[in-house]
């Protein structure tokens, strides 16, 4: 006598793969994402420490410092005086710094989009 299994075996088999399978691909895309968040996060950091440091070698900080302490001299020339702030903002840093950040909200977005699908994925089964 040959033994039969359950014809919903296979198909609850199946089910079990699909679902290790999700669970996999939220668990790559969370780690993904925590990665990225953690690596652009580490760019800004350093992106901010450079651009103190090129906007207090320009004379940035000497410019700002003299719009509080002399304000009737800067609102007659107001003019020339946000460009002189203007010309002394290191600009490639900054256009770096705000890259970065888009990709720190992009990868947290991401992350929070994952969690949240993970969640949901956990409580249908």
């Amino acid at each position: 006598m040959h033994y039969q299994p359950n014809p919903e075996l296979f198909n609850k088999i199946m089910a079990e793969i699909d679902r290790e399978k999700t669970i996999i691909y939220f668990r790559r895309n969370i780690l993904l994402s925590l990665s990225l968040a953690i690596i652009t996060t580490a760019g800004v950091l350093i992106g901010m420490s450079l651009f103190l440091k090129e906007a207090k070698s320009s004379g940035l900080f000497d410019f700002i410092a003299l719009g509080f302490s002399d304000f009737r001299v800067i609102s007659q020339n107001f003019n020339e005086f946000m460009l002189s702030i203007v010309q002394a903002l290191p600009i490639d840093t900054l256009v770096v710094i705000l890259c970065l950040l888009a990709g720190v909200m992009g990868s947290i977005h991401s992350l929070a989009r994952s969690i949240y699908g993970f969640k949901i994925f956990q409580n249908n089964f």
